[in-house]
């Protein structure tokens, strides 16, 4: 057994999306976020829009699309800060 990883959750799911079409990176963290808010019944607001959020997750990735790297490289030691509810935590 071991710990949850949403980052290797959402990496699987992009990989194994590709023979049968392909997610996008947008369409892999849109499941990650609001799939799983939608099966909770659970309210509040998500966007995958850079910059606009009221709960934010800021992962440090190289250059290039970040979306593409959060769902293809990165890792939990990647994450730097995370906002919710207007309150800054870090890891």
């Amino acid at each position: 057994i071991c710990a949850p990883d949403m980052l290797a959750e959402m990496q699987a799911a992009y990989r194994l999306s590709m023979p049968k079409g392909g997610l996008t990176p947008s369409q892999t963290v849109h499941l990650a976020t609001f799939g799983g808010r939608k099966v909770l019944n659970a309210e509040g607001k998500i966007t995958t829009e850079i910059g606009i959020s009221d709960d934010l997750v800021a992962v440090e990735v190289g250059g290039g699309d970040p979306l593409l790297e959060v769902v293809t490289t990165a890792r939990p030691g990647d994450i730097s800060a995370v906002i919710r509810g207007g309150r800054l935590r870090r890891p």
